[in-house]
């Protein structure tokens, strides 16, 4: 849980910010499984909704997966199995990718450095923020964004393009 007593007014609202986008505009995947989830119960498929709603409502809380299993009703190797299915990632990785999506939104606020941001995501360090996000974006923070020779973060954030999911 984010301890808000310790971020200024303009952190956190940037902060909302970026979550209200995510709810509004969750991430989309296309299942690398197959087309046919009937061998999933309704119970099951249930269950994966709960937790995509869980994760999207409250993004920066580090939920594990057996604590999303009990959230969501249905034991976490069936929980790990459907995730899988459905979006071709671990809870884990799902998790990770919208907090870097999250971040990715911050580092367009020029009055916010990546240390903070970094610690807004949730991240203990500055260090384990640069690593999970060279890992679901390919580029480190400060080189998000540069598009010739421009600065970092003064492009606008598009996630329509889906290509982390």
């Amino acid at each position: 849980m984010l301890n808000q007593s310790q971020y200024s007014q303009r952190e956190l609202r940037a902060l909302a910010k970026a979550i209200e986008y995510i709810n509004q505009h969750p991430p989309e995947w296309k299942s690398p499984g197959a087309t046919n989830e009937n061998h999933f119960s309704r119970k099951t498929l249930k269950a994966f909704d709960k937790a995509i709603q869980y994760i999207n409502k409250h993004p920066l809380e580090w939920t594990s997966p057996d604590e999303l299993s009990r959230y969501s009703g249905i034991n976490q190797s069936t929980l790990q199995a459907i995730f899988l299915y459905k979006t071709g990632r671990t809870i884990s990785e799902y998790c990770e990718i919208i907090r870097i999506t999250i971040s990715c939104i911050l580092l367009t606020d020029d009055t916010l450095s990546t240390k903070e941001i970094a610690a807004l995501c949730g991240y203990s360090s500055q260090s384990s923020f640069n690593k999970a996000f060279k890992r679901v974006k390919g580029v480190s923070p400060g080189k998000w964004g540069i598009v010739d020779g421009d600065q970092p973060g003064k492009i606008k954030v598009n996630l329509s393009d889906k290509e982390t999911y």
